[in-house]
């Protein structure tokens, strides 16, 4: 599953919660009229909803919703295909405190429930805990390839983006 800003810019505003994870089956940024969950679909769909506690967003147009709730339902949508590795490219960007909190939350959930999370990010408060390993690059290069404990220290991030940083 792939989770970017920009794919949440190309959504429909009009399209219901619903139809944009519904979407992730078919890999469109819309339902056409003629796809039709099969009952296996319909069943994981509620059980993801339930699951993400998605419900109060499912009904309303996606153009309404919070950039958090968008996120979110974007994440939702990469989910039902069931992937094992779920790629995030900045997915805490523009969201306010409320909204990261709920989204790394929900990431907390999804990576406890078995995804591997692969997770692309210049905020290092969004690396969740349960995190293994961290790659810290620069350049195209690989800095330090390490646990977060050992690669997250005052040292390495300062090399890495070239100031005094204090962890």
């Amino acid at each position: 599953g792939f989770v970017s800003t920009e794919l949440g810019e190309r959504m429909n505003e009009y399209s219901l919660g619903q139809q944009i994870i519904e979407s992730g089956f078919y890999g469109t940024n819309r339902l056409q009229k003629s796809f039709r969950l099969n009952s296996i679909q319909r069943s994981y769909y509620l059980d993801l909803v339930d699951y993400l506690s998605l419900d109060d967003v499912t009904n309303i147009p996606y153009g309404k919703l919070s950039d958090g709730q968008k996120r979110i339902l974007i994440i939702a949508r990469a989910l039902v295909s069931k992937p094992k590795i779920l790629v995030l490219d900045e997915p805490s960007c523009n969201l306010d405190l409320k909204s990261k909190h709920n989204l790394l939350s929900l990431l907390e959930k999804v990576a406890i429930s078995g995804t591997t999370l692969l997770q692309v990010t210049h905020n290092l408060d969004t690396i969740i805990s349960n995190t293994q390993r961290v790659l810290l690059i620069k350049k195209g290069i690989v800095e330090f390839d390490a646990t977060p404990t050992i690669a997250l220290t005052s040292l390495n991030l300062s090399k890495l983006f070239d100031t005094p940083i204090k962890v």
